[in-house]
């Protein structure tokens, strides 16, 4: 089990008025699957300004859809081990 931090710069602001997102990742490299932790909306990109929301709702596990952006987050984090 590995947890990752990621961060997502948008072109425009979301509904919330948030530019970036920082996002905590579990991934359950034996199955394959992942889960989010937790994460904030920035009204700047790069996780700067003012913090717009924040969600710390464990969500379910998924399993990684192979070659997505989180099919190569999830080998990068599960061979780092």
């Amino acid at each position: 089990m590995v947890k990752i931090l990621t961060l997502q710069d948008a072109r425009l602001t979301d509904t919330d008025g948030a530019m970036s997102c920082r996002s905590l990742f579990e991934y359950d490299c034996s199955e394959g699957k992942t889960r989010i932790v937790s994460s904030s909306g920035y009204e700047k990109a790069m996780g700067k300004g003012r913090l717009i929301n924040t969600d710390n709702e464990l969500g379910d596990w998924l399993k990684v859809p192979p070659d997505t952006v989180g099919d190569s987050i999830r080998k990068v984090a599960c061979t780092k081990k």
